[in-house]
């Protein structure tokens, strides 16, 4: 089985031979499901939504060994995860709690501050802390710079802050989200999804 990858050059072989198991010029079906590349979707068209984040694999991982009953080696190979990672425990620090709740006291009050700004108003307060610390907990905790808006018809507070409502209860939060997607036949439809944010 042939592929005409960058890699290989083109359908032909350079050497005029064919070249066996998994070299420089050929692909492996186990390597990757949907062919040569790694992007390429599979011939019915579906999509899969990528695991991008360690925690998230780690959290794959833990529900397909429990759900399938298959081997941690086995699921940690499918989604590229390696082991050492899923072993390794996620250490919070102890200040974790203190300094999410300041990052977002100054998101509330700085409505138009971005993660870079913010991180530099928590080390003029006496924090030392890093900005790659200080983004990982605003995406996190949902913050973002809104859009500026004209002053009518203003979607939320008068400051331009966007902070996210915690929910406290059930029915007390309700996410939605417009979802496009398209059949087999190449055929585009919209899905409307809710989902209750204190039970999700």
């Amino acid at each position: 089985m042939r592929c005409d990858c960058p890699r290989n050059g083109g359908l032909e072989d350079r050497s005029g031979s064919a070249t066996e198991g998994f070299g420089e010029g050929e692909c492996s079906a186990k390597a990757a499901p949907g062919g040569c590349g790694a992007r390429q979707g599979d011939p019915e068209g579906s999509r899969v939504e990528k695991l991008l984040s360690p925690e998230r694999r780690r959290q794959f991982v833990d529900h397909v060994t429990i759900k399938l009953g298959v081997s941690q080696r086995r699921a940690c190979r499918s989604v590229g995860q390696v082991r050492s990672t899923q072993w390794r425990c996620l250490k919070v620090s102890g200040d974790e709690h203190a300094l999410t709740s300041a990052i977002v006291d100054l998101a509330q009050r700085y409505g138009r501050y971005g993660y870079r700004r913010i991180t530099a108003l928590l080390r003029s307060q006496g924090w030392h802390v890093n900005h790659k610390r200080v983004a990982r907990i605003w995406r996190r905790e949902g913050l973002k710079v809104p859009q500026k808006q004209p002053k009518r018809g203003r979607l939320w507070l008068n400051d331009g802050s966007c902070v996210r409502l915690r929910p406290a209860y059930k029915d007390h939060v309700w996410s939605y989200d417009f979802v496009q997607d398209r059949t087999r036949h190449d055929k585009f439809f919209r899905m409307l999804c809710m989902s209750d944010e204190f039970t999700c």
